[in-house]
């Protein structure tokens, strides 16, 4: 088993992908204006072993199938974002984004389905949500980049599932990288 963990984040435009990786890697969420594009390395202490994670931001889906297709392989996770409080973003991940990852990747990484603004008080009903990924074998989680809440264990349960126990952290390391960085090999 392999000591890196590769994290792809997409999903819907302005849905949060970015602010949700400078959060984890900052501890805070981010001000002004956030940049796209904001992929980062790091490591964690699981046990006793080291183990390396690198998270890979999209931009824009169709920019991003279009032009970095290389980056969809390897990938341990993938994680697709929507807005909470917008049902279209919803259908995009599960009528177009998802349909167009599964037939690309050639691994079988475990998929995310992630609830961005969940500090939202207009908001798409849980088991809305529930019903229309329940055949598709993907987790779901709710978070708040805004108010820190669910980054964090949405990415131990991320390290979990690619290390196979709970993780603890007992120290965190993050070195942001370009994109050019990331790139599989």
């Amino acid at each position: 088993m392999s000591g890196t963990c590769s994290i792809l984040v997409t999903g819907a435009k302005l849905s949060g992908k970015t602010s949700f990786i400078r959060t984890l890697a900052d501890g805070k969420f981010p001000r002004g204006i956030v940049q796209s594009r904001f992929n980062f390395k790091g490591e964690t202490y699981f046990g006793d072993r080291k183990r390396e994670f690198q998270f890979i931001d999209t931009t824009a889906s169709d920019e991003f199938f279009g032009s970095n297709q290389e980056l969809l392989y390897n990938n341990d996770i993938i994680m697709m974002l929507f807005s909470i409080d917008k049902k279209e973003e919803l259908m995009y991940i599960k009528n177009e984004l998802m349909t167009q990852l599964k037939t690309k990747i050639t691994n079988n990484p475990a998929f995310f389905i992630v609830a961005t603004k969940s500090d939202e008080t207009d908001r798409i009903p849980e088991e809305v949500i529930s019903k229309t990924f329940a055949d598709d074998g993907v987790k779901f989680f709710e978070i708040s980049s805004r108010f820190n809440e669910g980054v964090q264990e949405l990415f131990n349960e991320a390290l979990a599932i690619k290390f196979g126990a709970p993780v603890r952290v007992v120290q965190q390391k993050n070195e942001r990288a370009s994109s050019k960085t990331c790139k599989q090999q």
